[in-house]
C-alpha cells in the first residue's frame, strides 16, 4: 500500500466530514460521477475552496447556473454567479482542477446576451462539449464540458 503524504491524509480527512449533496433535477439525475468522467481520478479534482462553496444545506438547489462537478464519490454543485467564471489547474481561476491533464487557464464559461457560453482559454487538451472539440460554444442545461480528463456537466435550475 503506497504511504500516503501529510497533505494527502488531511485532503482525504476534510474531504470525509464535508457534507455535500446529490443532484436530482428535471430528468437529469447525477448519481454516479464516474458516469461524467472518462477516468475517475482518484483523488478530488477539487480543491477546498470549490468544495466549500459547493457545499449547501438545502434538499433543491436555488435557481441559477452550476456546474455539476466530480467530486470522489459524490458530485458538487459549483454556482456560476460571475458573468465570467474561469476554470483551470492555476489557483487564480475562479473553479481551481487540480489535474494535471487540466491547464492553469483552460476555459472560461461566460454570460453573453442572455445565454451562457464556454470558451477555450488556450488550453493544450482543449474543450470538448458533447463529444466535439469547440473552441467556443453556447451551453444547455445537460451539456457535458470535458477539460482534459474532467468531464463536468453545465446544470441549469429554473426559478
Amino acid at each position: 500500500m503506497p504511504r500516503q503524504s501529510c497533505a494527502s491524509l488531511e485532503h482525504t480527512l476534510r474531504r470525509s466530514i464535508t457534507l455535500r449533496f446529490m443532484v436530482e433535477l428535471d430528468t437529469t439525475k447525477i448519481a454516479d460521477p464516474t458516469a461524467l468522467t472518462r477516468e475517475a481520478p482518484a483523488v478530488s479534482p477539487l480543491v477546498e475552496r470549490e468544495r466549500t462553496r459547493a457545499t449547501t444545506r438545502l434538499p433543491q438547489p436555488a435557481p441559477g447556473r452550476y456546474l455539476a462537478i466530480p467530486d470522489g464519490d459524490e458530485v458538487a454543485l459549483v454556482p456560476l454567479r460571475e458573468p465570467t467564471t474561469r476554470l483551470g489547474r492555476s489557483h487564480t481561476a475562479d473553479v481551481v482542477l487540480e489535474d494535471p491533464s487540466v491547464s492553469r487557464r483552460h476555459a472560461l464559461v461566460v454570460r453573453r446576451e442572455g445565454r451562457t457560453v464556454v470558451l477555450d482559454d488556450r488550453s493544450l487538451n482543449g474543450v470538448v462539449l458533447n463529444g466535439e472539440r469547440v473552441s467556443e460554444a453556447p451551453l444547455s442545461h445537460g451539456d457535458e464540458i470535458v477539460l482534459g480528463r474532467i468531464a463536468v456537466q453545465y446544470v441549469e435550475v429554473a426559478g
